[in-house]
């Protein structure tokens, strides 16, 4: 079985690409191990096909959280023969919320938050 589970965030925007006809995107999650001075950072380079990677690009922005689920391979660079792990993603979750299809979101005012709850109506008759 070869998958791979991560949480970590992106370290830079997502970059959609094309290469005969087929589009995906690439992107790196970066992911904190350990504690306190033995706490390290890795860096995985991912990449995501199809409507999945068109959702991350479309949603996702650097710093942002994000739980990825995938199989790692290992590809060869042509030039100087050094061996590369990379993270092919087919699955992908949102972290603290997802989004709208903006990836900069509005703060909500306390006015805004007020009126939202008066939509709720008066809660005198909830037993609690």
């Amino acid at each position: 079985m070869n998958k791979v589970i991560l949480l970590g965030n992106l370290t830079e925007d997502p970059e959609v690409k094309t290469h005969r006809d087929n589009s995906f995107t690439v992107f790196c999650v970066a992911v904190q191990d350990g504690y306190g001075d033995k706490k390290r950072t890795h860096f995985f380079d991912c990449i995501a096909s199809g409507k999945t990677g068109e959702n991350i690009a479309k949603y996702f922005e650097k710093g942002k959280p994000i739980l990825v689920e995938g199989k790692l391979y290992t590809r060869k660079n042509d030039e100087s023969g050094y061996k590369e792990n990379k993270i092919s993603i087919y699955s992908f979750s949102f972290i603290n919320g997802g989004g709208d299809g903006k990836k900069k979101k509005k703060k909500n005012t306390r006015k805004q938050r007020e009126e939202e709850d008066d939509d709720y109506g008066d809660n005198d008759d909830v037993p609690f």
